[in-house]
């Protein structure tokens, strides 16, 4: 039970995450593609080809394997709601004024309850997954940097004299 549980939440997680980047143009444009039924199925592909190499590697042991991939799938959705709680801390911290007293310190409260809890999520899924998931994550500037760079997002290149 707990393998399908964790199987069907990491293809909604690796599907829509590279979608929802790529849509926002910080991430190949083929992972915004959807099939007809509205699948997007390049990251599933991807994703089940990572996940696919990750366990011939480990091959040996396929408990662990489990463990690992099941650990860096709450790691790269935990990922995400930190960030979105610190972006709600701060700001409440310098436009939530605005809002009642009463309003301002419940929200406050909760983003706070939810950026701890984020991190102790992150402290829970132990230093290899933690990790991996960093290695993963910076995999993923190249990629940012080609992007941006395709687009001209920095700039011209610069003339070069003959």
């Amino acid at each position: 039970m707990s393998g399908f549980g964790a199987l069907v939440g990491w293809t909604l997680i690796v599907a829509e995450m590279p979608r929802a980047a790529a849509r926002d143009g910080l991430f190949p444009a083929a992972f915004a593609r959807q099939t007809r039924a509205g699948v997007p199925a390049s990251g599933i592909v991807v994703s089940t080809l990572l996940a696919a190499g990750l366990t011939v590697v480990s091959y040996t042991s396929f408990e662990q394997v489990f463990i690992t991939v099941v650990l860096l799938s709450v790691l790269t959705s935990v990922v995400p709601y930190v960030l979105a709680a610190a972006a709600q801390l701060y700001w409440l911290c310098t436009e939530g004024r605005r809002l009642r007293a009463g309003h301002l310190a419940r929200d406050v409260t909760v983003s706070a309850l939810a950026l701890a809890f984020g991190f102790w999520a992150l402290a829970g899924s132990g230093y290899q997954a933690v990790y991996y998931g960093t290695f993963c994550l910076l995999l993923g500037v190249p990629v940012y940097v080609w992007v941006k760079a395709r687009r001209g997002a920095y700039g011209q290149s610069p003339a070069v004299a003959r």
